[in-house]
């Protein structure tokens, strides 16, 4: 009898543990998880949140037939030609002597387009923050800054076309900057003028998805940097006049990406920089 009732107990205690031991390691596994969790929240709570500024760029998009749009196969046949200038026109010599400084957009203007003879600095990414902290590959001469570049030869034109990395700055530092580059350049190239170009739209649905590029802040910031130009030693020209919708956007089917132009419509870009020339 005796026996009887410890096996009884010893049943019994066991199936007490078997029961209650999932609900302790449960227990013990939430209050872990939220220990976890609180610690995670209050690291994030106490981390800085400060947005950094735009300063990177997408890639060029490729100009594949298979990107391109099924109705362009002649070389901007369908974008608007430039105005005929009234007095006689140049032509890429004009460029012989000129300097291109600016992003990717310019450095699709070195890569596809027709002005073979000018000189380019350029880079992805390129600002009016960081154009003398970083080095631009040169060709014919390797990287090099900014600085070291700019003493070496002297240029009759220079065009610069920065911005579109600044979105997210204020715009007024971004114009004060912009005017402190060109005070310094000419410093040290007398005898150039300046073309200051408008920053290249986006398209509407860019615009509208993008984290920082906006057409409106684009706009703004064009019409700021265009008082820049007094018209005699600083001029102001706006590629979107070519590219634009007439809507303040990019047209859709000139790009693969929303931000550059295809390819191939750098050639068109080159042509409207000719009918420009002062």
């Amino acid at each position: 009898m005796r026996f009887i009732k410890k096996y009884f107990f010893l049943l019994l205690m066991a199936i007490v543990i078997t029961v209650s031991v999932p609900f302790v390691i449960k227990s013990a596994t939430d209050k872990n998880a939220r220990t976890e969790g609180d610690a995670a929240e209050e690291s994030w709570a106490r981390a800085p949140h400060t947005q950094e500024p735009h300063i990177t760029e997408p890639a060029l998009p490729q100009d594949t037939a298979s990107a391109l749009p099924s109705d362009s196969s002649t070389p901007g046949s369908d974008l608007t030609p430039a105005p005929t200038p009234s007095r006689a026109p140049a032509d890429a010599s004009y460029f012989d002597d000129a300097l291109f400084i600016g992003d990717s957009r310019t450095s699709g203007l070195e890569s596809y387009g027709t002005l073979k003879n000018a000189d380019y600095f350029c880079f992805v990414g390129m600002s009016v923050y960081n154009i003398r902290q970083r080095e631009a590959n040169v060709k014919g001469l390797g990287k090099m800054t900014f600085d070291n570049f700019i003493k070496r030869k002297q240029y009759k034109k220079i065009y610069i076309m920065l911005g579109f990395n600044e979105i997210g700055y204020p715009k007024k530092k971004t114009v004060t900057r912009y005017k402190e580059l060109i005070d310094s350049i000419r410093a040290l190239q007398p005898d150039a003028i300046f073309y200051v170009q408008a920053n290249l739209l986006v398209t509407e649905q860019c615009s509208k998805t993008d984290k920082y590029s906006h057409n409106p802040d684009i706009l703004e910031l064009n019409s700021m940097l265009s008082e820049l130009a007094d018209n005699k030693e600083i001029f102001y020209i706006d590629i979107n006049e070519l590219f634009g919708d007439g809507k303040g956007n990019l047209r859709n089917e000139l790009t693969g990406d929303g931000t550059h132009v295809y390819a191939k419509y750098y050639r068109d870009w080159c042509d409207w920089l000719i009918s420009k020339a002062v």
